[in-house]
């Protein structure tokens, strides 16, 4: 599932703010499991049961509940209906699904659809309350048991439907790798963040980055490029083992006659030889968390720094940003590389920024102006931008440049200066 994840274990651990009480909707079409529901919801303090019914969502969201659990089973077969009928009029809807073991297309579709979680109908009733906590304070949320299976089916899907996985020219940190093999093995990231002791929001982010180089678009869909890669890897181990036994190795002649001595300097020179590997994998290693700990602190000042920071091609496509620009522009960061800055600049704007990026290209020094730009839903803000040369890329003159969001535009301030008091 997109956005924040969350499994079973972590769901346990999940509270609501203090004070505050999660109103609930129930679709159940089961008048006893509905009442039954009802009553156990109403018991818990920070939980109220505001309205139900057999089908349908009008008259639920007249009651603007925080969370809606919806019976999958509905017997008239129109959960996934009243679902996507519930979030087309109501995007920031949160709908949790009940069933007992979907199948893995209903999944699918559900998830496809935006729901926020699912919930086993013979879950304990501590599981339930507390996937609607999660849900309510904006988790996604999928319990163990549809997590193996969904990675089970995306898994056999892959090798089934001959899905290519190879991405061996893809370079991932360390770091990175390690992140990988734990999302294989189905831990989430605070899990992860606790074995590998780093912070959840680093997970995250290197969560990210695994998606960018690997071309992938969820947790699922790198677990089943690993676990491909581990079976790939064992069948070549395999066929090696069948080849030196079908051609065993024999001693070489010039080894044949030694003394003792010789042998004996022979393995010498080999110890000594294996400690040089040894020390110099030591080296490796350490010159490793160098760069790891060099990437980390990277990370930290572009791509969390306030600002956003593009590198640009002296015809203005781009060739970098860092997450905040991403996020001022209103687009992910995969989705701006090679596109025209000049998509986001106001229409009106155009001919400053022109002015502004010739003065950085054609006389290769800094430059500063404001204008406003369009983010991706097509609303305006105002920015500051700070330009100047930096080296080139591929035979491409680039440069830097720097947005920095501003709430009132300089200019206009001069224009409509505030007025002195007055006096009383």
């Amino acid at each position: 599932m997109t956005g924040s994840e969350t499994t079973q274990d972590e769901t346990l651990e999940s509270h609501p703010t203090q004070g505050e009480v999660i109103r609930v909707a129930l679709i159940e079409d089961n008048r006893l499991v509905r009442e039954a529901l009802v009553a156990v919801l109403n018991r818990s303090p920070d939980i109220a049961a505001v309205a139900e019914a057999a089908n349908g969502h009008e008259l639920l969201l007249e009651d603007s509940p925080d969370v809606v659990l919806l019976d999958l089973g509905l017997k008239s077969g129109e959960s996934l209906r009243v679902a996507c009928g519930m979030l087309q009029d109501y995007p920031d809807a949160r709908i949790i699904v009940m069933d007992l073991l979907p199948a893995h297309e209903e999944l699918q579709e559900f998830v496809g659809a935006g729901v926020s979680g699912f919930v086993m109908k013979d879950a304990p009733l501590d599981v339930v309350l507390n996937t609607i906590r999660s849900v309510a304070s904006g988790l996604k949320v999928l319990p163990d048991e549809m997590t193996a299976t969904l990675f089970s089916e995306i898994a056999w899907e892959a090798a089934s439907s001959g899905m290519s996985t190879d991405h061996g020219g893809t370079r991932l940190t360390p770091r990175e790798r390690e992140v990988v093999d734990r999302i294989a093995e189905g831990l989430s990231n605070k899990a992860i963040a606790e074995q590998l002791h780093i912070s959840v929001h680093t997970v995250k982010s290197h969560v990210r980055n695994i998606m960018d180089k690997l071309t992938m678009n969820s947790r699922l869909q790198i677990a089943a490029y690993v676990h491909q890669q581990d079976t790939e890897a064992a069948d070549l181990r395999r066929r090696a083992e069948a080849r030196v036994k079908e051609d065993p190795r024999t001693i070489p002649s010039e080894l044949e006659g030694l003394s003792l001595d010789q042998v004996r300097r022979m393995l010498h020179e080999l110890q000594v030889h294996q400690i040089e590997l040894e020390m110099q994998n030591e080296e490796l290693r350490r010159s490793r968390a160098e760069l790891e700990a060099s990437h980390e602190r990277y990370f930290d000042l572009f791509d969390l720094a306030p600002v956003g920071y593009f590198t640009l091609t002296e015809d203005a496509r781009i060739l970098e940003a860092n997450l905040t620009g991403a996020k001022l522009l209103g687009v992910p960061r995969s989705g701006l590389l090679d596109r025209p800055f000049t998509r986001f600049i106001f229409p009106d704007d155009q001919d400053t920024y022109y002015h502004h990026r010739r003065a950085v290209v054609d006389a290769g020094s800094p430059a500063t102006c404001e204008l406003r730009m369009v983010r991706g839903d097509g609303s305006t803000f105002h920015v500051l931008l700070e330009s100047a040369p930096s080296r080139p890329v591929d035979d491409f003159r680039t440069f830097r440049t720097v947005v920095n969001e501003i709430s009132v535009p300089a200019q206009e301030a001069q224009v409509h200066p505030k007025p002195p008091p007055t006096e009383d």
